[in-house]
């Protein structure tokens, strides 16, 4: 019986290792295929916010927070 649960430890250390060995190598091969694609894809850049916010924006936010703050 000591010899079973010996093997089955074995066993199951076995396939552990086997299927984390075929996930890192996979894992591999798909980091290189994304790199290898990246070049017809390239990353479209974040819009960013060009002085869209004026003084009259920011004028218009002190005074709605000054109101608000003013109310009891």
């Amino acid at each position: 019986m000591l010899i079973q649960g010996l093997e089955f430890t074995i066993v199951g250390m076995l396939v552990v290792f086997v299927f984390l060995f075929i996930l890192v190598v996979l894992m591999g091969l798909t980091a290189s295929f994304v790199r290898k694609l990246a070049v017809y894809l390239p990353e479209e850049e974040p819009e960013t916010e060009s002085e869209e916010y004026t003084g009259i924006h920011i004028a218009a936010a002190v005074a709605a927070v000054t109101v608000y703050q003013n109310q009891s």
